[in-house]
């Protein structure tokens, strides 16, 4: 699996890669991990893409290690806004579900709607007649081969790799 534009962040000493608008998936359908994946989420072969594009393509082509994007991030002020494009080859050693959550939320506010009987309904927009999106947040721990992190990925991106 290669990923692009994330978002690193340093977290209680733990690096963490969050996706972006422009955060792209590009997988190796025949490794064992994804096909493992793929299955448990309920994706037939033929619902399998080898790219999951979310936005834009790639700015910086220069490819990276977990240990120099590390480096980067642990020199940086962290103070600072950053945002980063770069490409890592790592593959997925398993999926997180200890940090992990998914709920339905309201597309006009974002609040976790509430099931009434056979509706949905939205506390904050005080209707029932709402229309809902599935919001994610999925662990996904990865190795380049020399080191490891955990991505995070949230909502449309985890809704793209599930299709």
């Amino acid at each position: 699996m290669r990923v692009t534009s994330v978002n690193p962040k340093l977290f209680g000493g733990n690096l963490y890669l969050n996706s972006t608008q422009g955060t792209r998936f590009f997988f190796d359908t025949t490794l064992p991990e994804i096909a493992e994946f793929v299955s448990r989420v309920g994706a037939t072969s033929a619902q399998v893409y080898s790219c999951v594009d979310t936005l834009e393509g790639i700015k910086k082509k220069e490819l990276v290690s977990i240990r120099d994007l590390n480096s980067f991030i642990s020199s940086s002020n962290e103070q600072q806004t950053q945002e980063v494009d770069f490409l890592c080859n790592a593959r997925i050693v398993c999926v997180i579900p200890e940090n992990g959550w998914s709920f339905v939320s309201c597309t006009g506010c974002h609040k976790k709607l509430e099931r009434l009987g056979t509706s949905l309904n939205c506390t904050r927009c005080v209707t029932s007649d709402v229309t809902g999106v599935v919001r994610f947040r999925v662990e996904l721990a990865v190795d380049d081969g020399n080191d490891s992190a955990t991505f995070v990925v949230f909502d449309k991106e985890m809704t793209k790799l599930t299709k």
